[in-house]
């Protein structure tokens, strides 16, 4: 099955076919037919689809419902068509995770679900309250009151691993509380090989603190399935079938895909909706998704694009296939270098965008006592500068303890900064401090000498 994994190699795939009558299945145990169901969707990678559909087409003629048992007995009083259905529907269910593993595709997760719920109640596991998957309504998903409890076990336990590859990394409430109610079953039934992939599932769920996903590579997917092979052990020291040591090989499939989005004037991360622009893998078509950082990127291979959708902050675009591949080869955790728009508040301080700066007013010349000034002013404008900025240095100026302007000068100062950070122009400032200079020098010994000076300058340079 490695071997000719994603080759699309009608031949190879057929050494995997299922049994093909009855007696054949005698010969046949329902981890078997999972196993074969997985192989052949591996192999035939390029028609895996993650519709409840594909997965269906995916059972032997044999044991699927619809042909009643290949036309020889009752598949509702038969154990055998069930537990070598429900081994398939586990197999293929499990195929088509791997096919999507780390990418949150919402269809993939949806049916996955479903059969996970579907196996949920066929080993009468309650999982919530949600009747919709609870009672599944689709046809050829019937009761099967013969199944026994192992093979039901195992099929849920393979299709909790299934949703969580699936949705590694990205912390998804329901699954979680999923798994948190398998997880607590306790009793003989229970040995230690049920826990085992339950603790795998909660370990994938949450990969890496939700900063790591898992890659969905040929290399990736090769150590997927050495580690989750589906085959589980009665104690921590049963190495008979499956080496328990390959079970940490599921490190050599991660990768760090959490974008960060740091402020260049606070060198601190920050909230900041993006717009991510991925290729489609089915018909190369440009996707665009939304998503707030830092949050999981998809998949290296299908990224394009990443861009800054905030008014709040300066337009940046980070784009480019080879930029991503460097990235992912160097293993480093993404980061986009955003700076944001004066007077603007960041999504952490203003969540809604109710508090921008042309949206307050102004504290007036009456509300700018002698003693509160400095004070009044620096509260109203100190969350839309940075610090060591051109304006911040001009509002620690007029507002620092002790300063001795008065009402209407502070006003004027506080005018000029307001209009400077609207305007996002800094020149604005400068030209308020030459005004504030010359009324100051016009206040001093000499100040209408100058004045009169620069009448007459106006008078003969100015033109009429």
């Amino acid at each position: 099955t490695l071997i000719y994994m994603g080759t699309n190699h009608v031949a190879a795939a057929d050494i995997l076919a299922p049994p093909a009558t009855r007696q054949e299945l005698r010969y046949h145990r329902p981890s078997m037919l999972l196993l074969s169901t997985l192989g052949r969707a591996l192999i035939m990678w390029d028609s895996t689809q993650p519709t409840l559909e594909w997965v269906l087409g995916s059972i032997p003629l044999v044991v699927h419902p619809a042909t009643g048992g290949d036309g020889k007995g009752s598949f509702a009083s038969s154990r055998n068509l069930q537990e070598g259905f429900l081994g398939a529907l586990a197999g293929a269910s499990f195929g088509m995770a791997l096919k999507y593993a780390g990418t949150a595709n919402p269809r993939a997760r949806g049916t996955i679900m479903r059969v996970l719920y579907y196996a949920a109640r066929v080993r009468t596991v309650q999982l919530g309250d949600t009747e919709t998957f609870a009672n599944p309504t689709h046809p050829e998903l019937p009761p099967l009151p013969q199944c026994g409890r192992y093979t039901a076990e195992n099929a849920l336990q393979v299709l909790a691993l299934a949703a969580a590859v699936v949705l590694s990394g990205t912390g998804d409430v329901e699954l979680l509380r999923i798994l948190r109610t398998l997880s607590l079953r306790v009793g003989p039934d229970f040995s230690y090989g049920t826990h085992m992939p339950m603790s795998m599932a909660l370990g994938l769920l949450f990969l890496g603190g939700g900063q790591h996903s898992l890659s969905n590579s040929r290399r990736a997917l090769a150590f997927l399935i050495i580690s989750l092979y589906p085959v589980w052990p009665r104690h921590a020291g049963d190495n008979a079938i499956h080496l328990q040591a390959l079970r940490h090989l599921y490190v050599l499939a991660t990768e760090n895909r959490c974008l960060t989005a740091i402020d260049v004037d606070t060198n601190a991360p920050c909230l900041v909706p993006l717009e991510l622009r991925l290729r489609a893998a089915q018909d190369g078509d440009l996707v665009r998704l939304r998503g707030t950082a830092p949050c999981l990127l998809p998949p290296y291979a299908t990224l394009t694009s990443v861009r800054v959708a905030s008014d709040r902050y300066w337009p940046v675009e980070v784009g480019g296939g080879q930029h991503w591949r460097r990235v992912q080869r160097a293993g480093r955790c993404p980061v986009i270098f955003v700076k944001r728009r004066p007077a603007n508040l960041s999504h952490t301080d203003d969540p809604a965008g109710y508090r921008p700066l042309h949206a307050r007013e102004l504290p007036g010349p009456t509300a700018l006592g002698p003693d509160n000034a400095a004070r009044t002013l620096g509260d109203f404008f100190r969350p839309y500068v940075a610090d060591g900025l051109g304006p911040a240095s001009y509002l620690a100026y007029f507002c620092r303890p002790g300063a001795e302007d008065g009402q209407e000068e502070a006003y004027l100062l506080a005018q000029c900064l307001h209009e400077a950070l609207l305007r996002a122009d800094s020149n604005t400032l400068v030209l308020a401090g030459q005004l504030r200079d010359f009324r100051s020098a016009l206040a001093a010994p000499g100040g209408p000498l100058l004045a009169r000076n620069l009448r007459l300058v106006f008078e003969y340079a100015v033109p009429r």
